[in-house]
């Protein structure tokens, strides 16, 4: 119906495609625009605010005024939102997420009509639903009812014919309800947060799950010295810890009728299954299963068995007789499946990857034929069966966001449940199917530095985001760090940037602003004025070296064939080596391992030719922490060689490369952290430990080893983080991080047998230190303060 009014008390503006009426409604070229009122609402705030970051808090205050809701339901609407513009528009995106802080409306509008503008505005109103229509049935249409002289034979078919075509479109309307029906059926899905907490570690298992009446959950944390098991009603209150924290203690299953709760400990080396009252009391060992790592799956419905994983394979343990018996037949692989069962325990569901595509699949028990349920080239994990025994909600990361998914046992394609900006890592379904649990997570770290003689500590890095890995420049007048602005940052580790911050002036006398390149990992090269970094190639899925000169701006590539990066520990943040690659004192050269660690290499940037210092074709031998002598003449790495027998050893060496040969130095079966060259350049220091490297406190024993094939046991050290240990400049000083009495603190010890001195007073337990970094100087040291917050939420009114 066309319409004209004169319009009063009424904005009208205009962006893209779109008028945005602020009495009438969302149009496009006349049409309106289905949204709910609260999408409405915030379309409006964000239009009338465009070009500023609006806080949450300013949407709650605005939109939902004195009605308490969850963070959840604004990123849902504005998600909706966005879907709704995108229909229309999919090239620009209107509406950025700033991490942290809020959103912005980053599109141009034009306003047209104010409040007190009196205009007559002629447009049309259309009904919501549009029924799409082909040409040619338009043109079928105008033939029928537009022909000025129907003849009589249009006159005995027409009847027939109009029949027919709205028999067509009925059918057509029916099975865009339908379709529309089943995209929209997760839309009034309301989100609760039931518990969060601050981890003071990485977990040994991040298994979850909820009791079978669904009053209560229970996890594991580490919120002290080790990992313990806890539960928490979902009505409220505190959480209640069931386990001392003298082992590490993890991923807990209920039993049917919920009195009890099995889980994994790992005491002395070894790992068993046991089970203890779900309201405390006395712990039961059941079974211990050896050294290699198990997942408790379910507890049977009957109370008899309890399922677990090992090695990509099902296995039970019979209760009454303690017998274990294997389920599945796969081929041993050290990637957990992450099986679930169907209520009936006749059906699991698994994770497999095929040719690097990892999907859900499902299989009939015992022994059935595997069927595929999901077909996606995004990474799925974690699937849970819905007690209806058809669906299968499982994990997908999509975009670099983990969202939550539902597939069907009989083909049907799956149905994505969560659409907004936030993580969501599914944990378990409740008994009823009605509630679906999730966890987020959210790292925060800031670089700090002391003075290693007065003590004095100064935050250094004052952003909102993530800051972490910090390095000196040479001349210590530039300071260079990691930057992420996702929650979880260190997931997304691919997507930081290097920023580089202004000090002083550096060694060309020129200011330098504080500048950012897209990157990981950076050191300097020697003189100050160029850093290198490692940078993710996704479309070859490899790391490349770059250099960036911070006077004139230029950026290099180094390498095009790939190189190593060995990864990093989770809480603390420490990088597992000390170096990844190293430049040359003259900054001409740089060695570094290849994609695989399989060999090193060395690349030449005045003849830009790149040689092998290794010729290995063992895949079980990698090689990792090439560092160049102070003088540039020489080339330190350490080796690892995986038993090709399990009851074997790993053996390490440091290997030496001088004069165009390679000789072993060092050699044997402990753990090697390689700190790096002596201030003679005929000495270097690493660490060992009889432990294999983690992120844990561990025991460790500080190494000099002469090139000459000599060693000695210099000084030991108890439960140290081994990670964070860094070499000061001159040689002379190790800084490393001890926890004791469950807080952090920094400590420096001489290369001699001294005894290591205390910098720090740190009084909070729940903030990690890592990435200690020694200034150019070696009188102050750069570290991060790391937190991780783990939130545990709610997915309510599922169907």
């Amino acid at each position: 119906m066309r319409n004209s009014k004169h319009i009063q008390n009424k904005r009208l503006y205009e962006f893209g495609v779109f008028t945005l009426n602020t009495n009438d409604g969302l149009f496009v070229k006349g049409k309106s625009i289905k949204l709910t009122p609260k999408v409405f609402r915030i379309l409006v705030l964000f239009v009338e605010n465009r070009n500023r970051v609006i806080f949450k808090d300013e949407f709650f205050e605005q939109i939902w005024e004195d009605t308490f809701v969850e963070d959840g339901v604004l990123s849902f609407n504005i998600s909706k939102l966005r879907q709704t513009l995108a229909k229309y528009d999919s090239e620009t995106a209107f509406i950025e997420t700033v991490p942290k802080r809020g959103f912005r409306f980053n599109a141009e509008v034009k306003e047209i009509c104010t409040e007190t503008a009196e205009t007559e505005i002629v447009y049309e109103k259309h009904q919501i639903q549009e029924l799409i229509i082909e040409e040619s049935t338009q043109e079928s249409l105008q033939k029928l009812f537009l022909s000025p002289k129907p003849n009589n034979r249009s006159k005995i078919y027409l009847p027939s014919a109009t029949a027919s075509l709205l028999l067509i479109i009925g059918v057509f309307a029916v099975w865009q309800w339908r379709k529309n029906n089943e995209l929209h059926a997760f839309d009034s899905l309301q989100t609760v947060k039931l518990t969060s907490w601050k981890s003071i570690g990485s977990n040994f298992q991040t298994k979850y799950s909820v009791s079978n009446n669904g009053n209560l959950f229970a996890y594991s944390s580490i919120k002290n010295a080790n990992e313990e098991i806890f539960i928490k009603q979902l009505s409220g209150g505190e959480d209640i810890r069931l386990t001392k924290g003298v082992w590490d203690d993890s991923n807990p299953i209920w039993s049917p009728d919920d009195t009890r709760i099995a889980f994994v400990s790992v005491r002395e080396n070894q790992v068993g299954i046991y089970i203890c009252p779900s309201l405390g009391g006395n712990t039961v060992l059941q079974k211990i299963t050896g050294n290699d790592k198990i997942s408790l799956v379910k507890w049977s419905n009957d109370g008899a068995k309890i399922y677990y994983e090992v090695k990509g394979n099902l296995f039970f343990l019979r209760l009454e007789n303690k017998e274990v018996s294997r389920v599945t037949d796969f081929i041993e692989t050290f990637v957990d499946k992450n099986f679930s069962f169907s209520k009936d325990e006749k059906q699991i569901a698994y994770c497999e990857k095929i040719n690097g595509q990892k999907d859900i699949w499902g299989m009939q028990l015992p022994a059935g034929i595997p069927f595929q349920i999901t077909n996606d080239q995004n990474a799925e994990d974690n699937s849970v069966w819905h007690p209806a025994g058809k669906r299968i909600l499982y994990s997908v990361n999509r975009n670099g966001h983990n969202q939550i998914n539902v597939g069907f046992t009989d083909g049907k394609q799956p149905l994505q449940i969560t659409r907004s900006d936030d993580e969501y890592k599914l944990l378990d379904i409740s008994a009823d199917g009605t509630k679906v649990f999730y966890i987020s997570q959210e790292d925060k770290s800031d670089i700090w530095s002391i003075d290693t003689e007065s003590g004095n500590e100064i935050k250094t890095a004052k952003e909102n985001d993530a800051e972490f890995w910090a390095d000196d420049s040479p001349d210590g007048k530039l300071l260079s760090y990691q930057i992420n602005s996702m929650p979880d940052a260190v997931s997304k580790l691919n997507d930081s940037s290097v920023v580089i911050k202004n000090t002083g002036q550096n060694t060309t006398g020129q200011n330098t602003k504080e500048i950012s390149v897209k990157g990981i990992n950076q050191q300097w090269l020697p003189g100050g004025n160029i850093i290198s970094f490692l940078r993710w190639e996704s479309e070859n899925k490899r790391y490349n070296i770059w250099n960036f000169d911070v006077v004139s701006g230029e950026e290099k590539q180094i390498t095009t064939a790939g190189t190593g990066f060995s990864g990093f520990a989770l809480m603390p943040y420490n990088r597992n080596q000390t170096k990844y690659f190293s430049w040359s004192a003259d900054g001409n050269k740089v060695v570094y391992t290849d994609s695989k660690l399989q060999n090193v290499l060395l690349t030449s940037l005045d003849s830009n030719e790149t040689v092998k210092l290794t010729n290995n074709d063992n895949p079980n031998l990698s090689f990792y922490c090439p560092i160049w002598s102070n003088d540039g003449g020489k080339v330190i790495f350490v080796s690892e060689l995986k038993p090709s027998k399990y009851e074997d050893k790993t053996s390490y060496s440091v290997l030496l490369f001088a004069e165009g040969s390679l000789k072993t130095i060092f050699a044997g079966n402990e753990s090697l952290r390689l700190l790096g060259w002596a201030e003679s350049n005929d000495e270097i220091y690493c660490l060992s430990t009889v432990d294999m490297m983690k992120s844990r406190p561990i025991d460790a024993k500080l190494l000099r080893l002469s090139l000459f094939g000599e060693s000695k046991i210099i000084n030991s050290f108890e439960q140290i983080s081994l990670l964070s240990s860094t070499l000061s400049p001159d040689g002379k000083k190790i800084a490393f991080t001890k926890r004791e009495e469950n807080k952090d603190n920094i400590r420096i010890v001489g290369t001699e047998n001294d005894e290591p001195r205390k910098i720090t007073q740190n009084t909070d337990n729940e903030t990690l230190f890592g990435s200690l970094a020694w200034s150019a100087d070696g009188k102050t040291i750069f570290y991060d303060k790391q937190e991780k917050i783990n939130i545990i939420s709610v997915i309510d009114n599922f169907k």
